[in-house]
């Protein structure tokens, strides 16, 4: 009885490690292929890609992983702004067609409005004092892109449903 016992409780323990080994592998087996990534693209930045269903880039965000100071954020801003003009050169983005600056206490969001995409970025006013997180994302404007923030559904559901 005892060994029947012993045998049952690592066949249990098996199957509950099995099922707990979580992967990319089995995460795509299960689900399909991810319309959203992140990846390490320099130190302390990430880069998160949201996709539409064809697994094109609707939005790309660059995120700093670390708090940054006003004594580096020159630094800070010129390494995303090299990172962005990797993945949306000049020639993406097409002609500029207007920004728009708003700034709250110690942070601000910068928007630039071009032909193919919008680029949103974290801004500081001039203030030795202020810290904080940096971010920028790049919202390509293509009609899949649009209709999909416009209709409220992810791009998940979407890829579900349509």
């Amino acid at each position: 009885m005892a060994k029947a016992f012993s045998v049952a409780l690592v066949c249990v323990l098996f199957t509950v490690t099995a099922w707990t080994q979580v992967n990319a592998t089995t995460l795509h087996a299960a689900f399909g292929q991810p319309t959203t990534e992140t990846f390490n693209v320099a130190p302390d930045v990430l880069l998160t890609a949201v996709y539409d269903v064809d697994a094109n880039a609707c939005s790309l965000a660059f995120h700093r992983t670390a708090f940054t100071s006003y004594v580096d954020r020159d630094a800070t801003t010129g390494e995303l702004h090299a990172l962005l003009d990797k993945v949306a050169p000049a020639y993406v983005r097409g002609e500029q067609l207007n920004y728009g600056i708003s700034i709250n206490g110690c942070i601000g969001s910068k928007q630039t409005r071009y032909e193919n995409v919008v680029i949103t970025e974290t801004v500081f006013p001039d203030d030795p004092g202020c810290a904080t997180a940096m971010r920028l994302e790049v919202g390509f404007t293509r009609k899949a892109c649009v209709l999909e923030k416009a209709s409220g559904a992810s791009v998940v559901e979407k890829s579900r449903y349509h």
